[in-house]
This record gives structure tokens, sequence and C-alpha cells, in this order.
């Protein structure tokens, strides 16, 4: 019988407390046994030139100079469509046509302005001749307009006006600049859009639907249905429209 040290491939058992190894009768104490340090994997050192580069990492095609730390770095760029994106100016009073002087001229200054595709031809209803059909149709936007006022119950001067061009809607007579010049003119921090067709007049680079918000420079948005399928305080899309104006103005406006 005989007894060898564990060697470091024991180091397992040796921790749990066994220090020696059993041989049967008959096998010898192998001189392997006899625990040896473990071994020491040295770092390779590689050659370095007499300037003090590493002669590896320093290898270069003939006629290519090594970079600097300045020119190594990497450099922050800002893209070419945020550098070349500006800020909106409004144009001056003095900038804008005629008639549109005209109708900031004739529109409250107010915290919130108010737009739908036929509002310029609302505006002109009492002095043009309309057929019996939209007057009828003149009228019923009016209600529902006044009844939407009454139930945000908001001080005077908060809502005004703003069509989208001076008199009867036409598409040619559409001017982007104007129409947020004049809002900014008026004093205007607020938007409210009827309907999907003038939203998408003004904002046709979004992807629009009702009862949503958005802002556009300093100016906040809120976009409802058209206004024509409101209808009166019974009707469920005027509910929706009524509830959806009073929460999202609440803050807007004590603000």
């Amino acid at each position: 019988m005989a007894f060898g040290n564990l060697n470091t491939a024991a180091t397992l058992w040796k921790n749990s407390g066994l220090k020696y190894l059993y041989y049967p009768d008959g096998i010898p104490a192998r001189p392997d046994a006899v625990s040896q340090p473990a071994p020491v994997n040295k770092p390779r050192i590689r050659p370095v030139s007499s300037s003090g580069a590493n002669p590896a990492s320093d290898a270069r095609p003939p006629g290519v100079s090594r970079p600097n730390a300045v020119d190594a770095a990497p450099i922050n760029t800002v893209s070419s469509s945020v550098a070349s994106r500006k800020k909106w100016i409004p144009l001056p009073a003095e900038a804008l046509p005629d008639d549109w002087r005209e109708l900031i001229a004739k529109t409250k200054p107010a915290t919130v302005a108010w737009t739908y595709l036929e509002l310029g031809g609302d505006l002109l209803s009492g002095t043009i001749a309309l057929p019996e059909e939209e007057k009828k149709r003149v009228q019923a936007r009016r209600n529902t307009l006044g009844a939407l006022l009454k139930s945000l119950n908001h001080p005077g001067g908060t809502h005004t006006f703003a069509p989208l061009t001076p008199g009867v809607w036409n598409p040619e007579n559409y001017t982007h600049d104007y129409f947020f010049s004049a809002l900014k003119i008026l004093r205007c921090r607020g938007l409210i859009i009827f309907g999907s067709a003038a939203g998408e007049i003004l904002f046709p680079e979004k992807n629009l639907r009702p009862l949503i918000s958005w802002k556009r420079e300093d100016l906040f948005v809120w976009l409802l249905r058209d206004l024509n399928a409101l209808g009166g305080p019974e009707n469920r899309y005027y509910k929706e429209s009524a509830l959806y104006l009073a929460n999202s103005l609440r803050r807007f406006v004590r603000g």
C-alpha cells in the first residue's frame, strides 16, 4: 500500500479536505503524483523596435503614413437633413396680400383658432346669396360650433375663427405661409381643425385621423371629425368631440 500527494488535477478533491491518494497493493506510488505548482502562462512579449513602435501593428503599405491621434479619432457629424432644416419664420403683416390683411383686421386675436374647409364661406353667408340647402348646412354648422363653445365655458378672448383662405374656399388661393403667419399675428397658440380634408391641406406630410394632436413649431394642433358629421349634442360624434376638446384644452387654456 502506498500514498501519493495529489497533483493539480485533483485540486477539487484537495479543497474538499482530501490530501493523499490510496494506492492498492501491487501498484506503486507514481512519482508524477506529487503536487507541483500550477503552470503559469507567461505573456508573450512582442519585440519592440528602437523607435518604440510595434512592428506588427505598425505595418502598412509603402507610402501610407501612420495617422495621428487627431486624424484617427471619430468625428461627430450632423446629418445633412438636420443641418439643412431651418426654423420656419412667419411673414410680417405688411408682407401679406391685401385680402389677408383685411381678414386679420376683422379677426379678434385669441389663444385658440378654429378652422374648417367651409369656414370662409360661412363667414360671408350673410352677404352672399346661397341656395336654401346650403343655408341650412351653414346654420347647422353654426349651431354645432355654438354648442361646443358653450360646453367649454372658456372666458372671452380664448377662441377665434380663422378660415384657410379669405372668402369662399378655393384651393388655388391657399398659401401655407399666409395662413400660419396670420395665426402668429393673431397670437394663437393652438389650432383646432375640423375634418381630415382641412387637416391634409394644412399638414399634407402627416397621416391624419380624427381625435389626435401634435405640435408644429410653437403651435399646438388638435384634429376633430368633420363638423358636418357632429350634428347636435345628442349625436355620439358630438359627445365624443366635446369630451375630447374639454380634456385637451383644460390645462392648455389654464396655462
